[in-house]
């Protein structure tokens, strides 16, 4: 869902923003997943019902993109019988247990008590209380410096029965004491007020002409990230970061001192 919702189109003058709300223990498993994106098209319906067909492989094929292969939104089915969607004006439901229901959506209301207007919204009713604490375990283990290597989210909101946080990025395309890109990142404990945790000098390295994948048709070029945290005074913090790859992969031991030695090189 976070990958989906990098790639959705959003209005300018909003924060694009991600929502995760899980239940309370003892209810029925749900989780609702809420984007302020610009709400689907009939072409984006179409491509939920259909595998292999992402209105995304309509952009720029060159640069790729996270959830082009069509098959992603079809996952969830591994953790919910019943998936309800609500998007601009559409609200229907692909339920498993149908005919051809993970592909076939059925027209309905979105549940009332979850609706929120102008939001795309999908409420999972999972299968059982297991996958709902192992979702509620990945959302807790979700780190801020994940922003910083999404394309266009800047906001992640979580509330589980046992969290409710809220993580921020503040990007300077061009900070001018830097003489580059930096990056703010901001968590809110809720009730607390939102704090600042740490500052990022941002390097982006293109790189092109890449050998042929047939796992990846078409993608030619790929970009490089690399986000050193700083003081406030600009000094670098020596401290082991992880890996990312969209989304984290793990911690290899690359700390910021080999990384700006690297970049100075």
């Amino acid at each position: 869902m976070i990958q989906n919702a990098d790639d959705n189109t959003f209005d300018s003058g909003v924060i694009p923003s991600l929502t995760f709300r899980t239940k309370l223990p003892g209810t029925d498993p749900q989780i609702c997943i809420n984007c302020n994106e610009v709400g689907f098209t009939k072409d984006n319906v179409e491509a939920l019902c259909r595998i292999g067909n992402s209105t995304k492989k309509l952009v720029d094929r060159r640069k790729g993109f996270i959830g082009e292969k069509g098959i992603g939104f079809k996952s969830v089915f591994k953790v919910a019988d019943i998936v309800h969607i609500s998007s601009s004006a559409y609200s229907f439901r692909f339920d498993s247990s149908e005919l051809l229901g993970m592909i076939t959506p059925i027209t309905e209301s979105f549940p009332s008590a979850q609706y929120i207007e102008g939001q795309t919204q999908m409420l999972l009713d999972l299968k059982g209380t297991s996958e709902l604490r192992s979702i509620n375990k990945d959302l807790h283990e979700i780190e801020p410096q994940l922003l910083i290597f999404l394309r266009k989210l800047q906001k992640i909101i979580i509330h589980t029965p046992l969290v409710n946080r809220e993580f921020e990025a503040e990007k300077t395309k061009y900070d001018e004491e830097f003489k580059g890109e930096t990056m703010k990142l901001w968590r809110k404990e809720l009730p607390r007020k939102k704090e600042a945790i740490m500052k990022y000098l941002i390097v982006r390295r293109a790189a092109g002409n890449l050998p042929l994948d047939s796992r990846r048709d078409g993608v030619t070029e790929t970009e490089i990230v690399l986000a050193f945290p700083i003081s406030e005074y600009g000094q670098p913090l020596l401290k082991s970061q992880d890996t990312y790859a969209y989304l984290p992969i793990g911690n290899y031991g690359f700390c910021v001192r080999c990384a700006l030695t690297w970049h100075q090189s």
